[in-house]
């Protein structure tokens, strides 16, 4: 996670989701279609959906304007013709960063 200024002086804030690793197997073949779905205030983005995986790679990243408000993210699995179901949620509170300082964690899921 980085905060950096834009060009009016105003602050964002750049999520950068890498990987996910042991995740549950959501599906009955043993794996799962995982995607994250990040809120920031009332935005909503999410991830590409993986397939038919435990350990997966995202590298996608998702820029908000930051007011200091904390992230929520929700872990999926996603289905086709069934409703997604959960796997995992967690709340990142977005401490103001000094301008473009990075850091970099492991962000443990709650089921």
């Amino acid at each position: 996670m980085q905060s950096t200024n834009g060009n009016s002086g105003s602050r964002w804030i750049e999520l950068i989701l890498v990987e996910a690793r042991d995740l549950t197997a959501a599906d009955l073949r043993g794996t799962s279609d995982p995607y994250v779905r990040v809120q920031y205030r009332n935005m909503k983005k999410k991830t590409k959906v993986v397939y038919k995986t435990l350990h997966l790679h995202w590298n996608q990243t998702m820029e908000f304007l930051d007011d200091g408000s904390p992230l929520s993210l929700h872990l999926r699995d996603h289905n086709a013709l069934l409703p997604t179901s959960s796997i995992g949620h967690c709340i990142v509170e977005c401490q103001r960063l000094p301008p473009n300082q990075m850091a970099d964690k492991w962000i443990l899921f709650k089921e």
